[in-house]
């Protein structure tokens, strides 16, 4: 069994064949698939059958006869067809190529974004900026004058940045006050390098096509109204128009406000007569002035407005809050917005002080100065503590100051014992 276990097993001459130590190496040739030759048994696994094919590379393109077909109806022309030219080279009318000239499109950059994007993207940026740090308001909106000059190109762009604008004021509370402030920015300073009606406009088409809707918008969604109605004021407020070298306010903006306060006053919730009571207590006397000055000294839409509010104001349907805030707001109307206010009351005649020297200033009873001669009266006649230690001031403190008294007043001066007593008993409480 030993023996068994000690005799080596012949060499395999095979695939993954290990060849024993001490037996020569015999470098066998390269086999290639499909080679007839060497060994061919079953069991080897050393090659792969031979496939015959009757396919040629040679051969011609296969086309299925339907197509062939289909391609004989489709090329079947007449002698008085005109020739096909590709669009790309046919040659536009005059009218569009100077109307492409005029507006040209614009040109996506490398990441894929078109002009239009970045702009609007640079544009939401300075208006966080705005946002979030107002106190740099002038730096960041001369800067963003400069680049909306540059970037501004056609009439689609100037469209995209007066939306961007009025949708961020109408629906952030935040940015509404520098919205208005920003729109007067670039209505004045805004210089378009193409033929264009202006940024001011185009942000007015805007606004008066929100304010067409004001009455769906009423039903639907009130608070987008209200919204819509407070920046309104703050663009009456802020945006300004030079007519003959004087800043004027803007006559569409000065009757819009009224009626969108009317509208929201038809439907009186309490998110609406909170609008109204908040929108007329920063614009009710700028729209009353505005009034007036347009109606010869008459403001009918402000007087229907106030009346209906007081209408309300009375109905018991109404919230108590809101009821309290409309008259508030009435009583403020009726003392003229707060601007008639009381001068503090003058004197009639100054009092001419003498001794504005390096002396110390001495005032009487009265809260007037002492003129010198009171003051050294004072002093002559007149002590101002008690020491119980000195001889003169012998007895109580109520005896010295009742010296006091009997010294310097007398019933002669017109004071009777009851005056006395209580000049007495004030001398002893203030002690």
């Amino acid at each position: 069994m030993s023996d068994d276990k000690q005799q080596k097993q012949p060499p395999y001459r095979g695939r993954g064949e290990i060849i024993s130590r001490g037996e020569p190496f015999e470098r066998q040739p390269l086999r290639r698939p499909g080679n007839s030759g060497g060994n061919s048994d079953k069991g080897s696994g050393d090659f792969l059958p031979t496939v015959s094919s009757t396919l040629s590379p040679n051969a011609v393109e296969f086309v299925p006869s339907s197509a062939l077909r289909s391609l004989s109806a489709s090329t079947s022309t007449s002698y008085s067809t005109p020739p096909f030219q590709p669009r790309q080279l046919q040659q536009p009318p005059p009218q569009a190529i100077l109307r492409q000239q005029q507006q040209p499109q614009p040109q996506p950059y490398e990441n894929g974004e078109s002009e239009t994007e970045i702009t609007l993207e640079h544009l939401r940026t300075i208006m966080y900026e705005i946002t979030v740090n107002p106190g740099k308001f002038d730096m960041l909106a001369s800067l963003l004058v400069d680049a909306l000059g540059a970037m501004v190109r056609d009439e689609e762009t100037l469209a995209a940045v007066v939306e961007e604008i009025f949708e961020q004021s109408v629906a952030e509370s935040n940015f509404r006050y520098n919205g208005a402030r920003l729109c007067n920015c670039l209505s004045r300073n805004l210089k378009l390098s193409f033929p264009s009606q202006g940024f001011r406009t185009t942000l007015f088409q805007r606004c008066q096509h929100e304010f067409g809707q004001k009455d769906l918008t009423c039903q639907v969604n009130s608070l987008r109204l209200c919204d819509f109605t407070m920046f309104m004021g703050e663009l009456f407020i802020h945006l300004e128009i030079e007519i003959n070298g004087v800043q004027k306010k803007v006559s569409l903006l000065g009757h819009t406000v009224p009626q969108l306060l009317y509208t929201l006053l038809q439907k009186p919730t309490k998110d609406n007569l909170k609008c109204v009571c908040q929108m007329l207590k920063f614009t009710g006397a700028a729209l009353e002035d505005y009034e007036r000055s347009s109606n010869g000294g008459v403001c009918p839409l402000t007087d229907e407005l106030f009346q209906l509010m007081k209408d309300l104001s009375v109905d018991d349907r109404i919230d108590r809050n809101c009821r309290e805030l409309l008259n508030k707001v009435i009583d403020l109307r009726a003392s003229d917005w707060g601007r008639a206010t009381s001068l503090p009351p003058v004197r009639d005649e100054l009092v001419c002080v003498d001794n504005l020297g390096t002396d110390p200033v001495m005032y009487g009873p009265d809260g007037l100065p002492l003129s010198k001669e009171e003051a050294l009266f004072l002093e002559t006649n007149a002590r101002c503590s008690y020491d119980p230690n000195s001889v003169e001031d012998e007895g109580s403190e109520a005896e010295y100051y009742g010296r006091i008294q009997s010294t310097l007043w007398s019933t002669a001066d017109g004071m009777d014992d009851e005056m006395s007593a209580a000049f007495e008993k004030f001398l002893l409480e203030n002690s």
